[in-house]
């Protein structure tokens, strides 16, 4: 991996660009290989342990990390890049860290079907629906607790500033009152805790608002000063994902009528996903070249499911203020 991973520093003028470490896989096999080739080839060997964890975390970030990893080589080289992902270990024993699984397998299925046959999964363990499936909503805002995180924080304040929405309404188009919080956490036939099917409470798009059109509907992964992951990229497509899914799957996914958010969702024609920071990985977003390599791959294949994935690059000192967005 060394030699992609100077190609890509050099590229992406990121000298200190470097790879999650994974815990020694139990078939023995490196984590991490590359095979420049016809096409070049990116392996990851990945334990189910680290797959068990909140997807946001480095380490089981790395599915991420290799999609990343062959869209910016596709964009250096010209060439197409596949990549392959063995999945081995034991299945979990822990409810918590089968919800965190069941995520990561999410993630994996969707990569596997948006990108095929570039991005290719070999695992015992498959994703699938609940039976019943409905999505747990927005809760009584007057009972709610102070925001535990900066980031809940900060939606909260785009909440209330007037001003942000009317930026964001020249920036991208005129919207409704932004809301924050639309919970996204799966369960099984209803919503109650040994039901969940993947992670509840604090699974939830920061943010968003519908278009006064209401035919959009506009979503935001954000990330303060100093939080720079490449967990933006999963987190992100995650919520996308399970959104066009609430919105095409209006029969079979349930929810509650009196959550303001889904039903936009099922109304909208298209979504917008945004992922809204002062600064970005440079796997996510390269000032360098102005592009989102991984993005782009993905936006190709989500055309069709009227769901595109956008940078908007978001300050918060002194006052709110959008960067230019991308795509443009």
């Amino acid at each position: 991996m060394d030699a992609l991973l100077d190609l890509l520093k050099t590229h992406l003028d990121r000298p200190e660009l470097s790879l999650p470490k994974l815990p020694k896989a139990p078939s023995g096999g490196p984590a991490w290989e590359y095979s420049p080739g016809e096409p070049d080839e990116i392996r990851l060997t990945i334990p189910v342990r680290v797959l068990c964890k909140n997807f946001q975390e480095q380490d089981a970030a790395a599915p991420s990390y290799a999609l990343a990893l062959a869209a910016w080589r596709e964009h250096q080289s010209g060439n197409p890049v596949a990549v392959r992902v063995h999945v081995v270990g034991k299945a979990p024993k822990a409810a918590k860290a089968w919800r965190h699984f069941r995520r990561s397998l999410f993630l994996l299925h969707e990569y596997q079907e948006l990108l095929k046959p570039h991005f290719q999964v070999e695992s015992e363990w498959q994703w699938s629906w609940p039976s019943g499936p409905i999505f747990h909503v927005e809760g009584d805002r007057t009972k709610r607790k102070k925001p535990r995180i900066a980031e809940e924080q900060l939606a909260r304040e785009l909440v209330q500033d007037r001003k942000v929405r009317r930026a964001f309404s020249r920036t991208i188009c005129l919207t409704r009152p932004f809301h924050d919080k639309l919970p996204m956490g799966l369960f099984e036939q209803e919503v109650e805790k040994d039901n969940a099917w993947t992670p509840g409470g604090a699974s939830a798009v920061d943010l968003w608002a519908q278009s006064t059109d209401e035919q959009e509907v506009h979503l935001f992964e954000l990330k303060v000063e100093g939080n720079r992951p490449l967990g933006i990229l999963p987190e992100a497509f995650y919520y996308a994902r399970m959104c066009s899914y609430a919105r095409s799957w209006r029969r079979v996914i349930r929810f509650d009528p009196a959550g303001a958010g889904l039903p936009a969702v099922r109304q909208a024609e298209r979504l917008c996903m945004w992922l809204s920071a002062p600064g970005y990985h440079p796997l996510v977003w390269s000032p360098r070249h102005e592009h989102s390599a991984p993005l782009a791959w993905l936006n190709r294949n989500l055309a069709k499911h009227q769901l595109v994935l956008g940078v908007l690059p978001l300050t918060a000192e002194p006052g709110f203020q959008y960067g230019g967005r991308w795509p443009t």
